[in-house]
């Protein structure tokens, strides 16, 4: 079997909404259609006016930019090696890359299972995907 690679992953983002942020340890946005998107180490976000700023999970004060996210919609989403990126409809780029020594991101579809992704600390990607069953497996013995 191949390695699965970030082009395997389809992102389903585009054309959904941050319905929800929350803070932990991490910074978690979920999306109207029920995917998530968590970050636990920092990331950052680019604005409308060029101004790129760093945004950490853990440090409350860098908080706002990611929390400007809320309700904005998702214009284009894609996984590059092991950097995500999340553009906005309103112009705003949202970066996370991998980290050295610790997971950087999480990824998880809508789906049931869902699809995952994850960077891994020194740059590898966890992909996850869903199995597809054989329908002709089904029933027999």
């Amino acid at each position: 079997m191949a390695e699965l690679t970030a082009d395997d992953v389809h992102l389903a983002l585009v054309g959904e909404t941050v319905d929800l942020i929350w803070v932990d340890f991490r910074l978690t946005l979920a999306f109207s259609n029920r995917s998530m998107v968590s970050f636990e180490t920092p990331f950052t976000v680019a604005g409308t006016d060029g101004v790129t700023v760093s945004v950490d999970p853990e440090d409350k004060d860098s908080l706002l930019p990611a929390l400007h996210l809320h309700t904005q919609s998702v214009s284009a989403a894609q996984i590059d090696g092991s950097t995500l990126r999340i553009e906005f409809a309103s112009g705003t780029t949202l970066r996370a890359h991998a980290d050295d020594d610790y997971e950087s991101w999480h990824y998880s579809g809508p789906g049931t299972p869902p699809v995952r992704a994850t960077a891994l600390g020194g740059g590898e990607l966890f992909i996850s995907l869903p199995v597809e069953s054989d329908p002709g497996e089904a029933g027999s013995s």
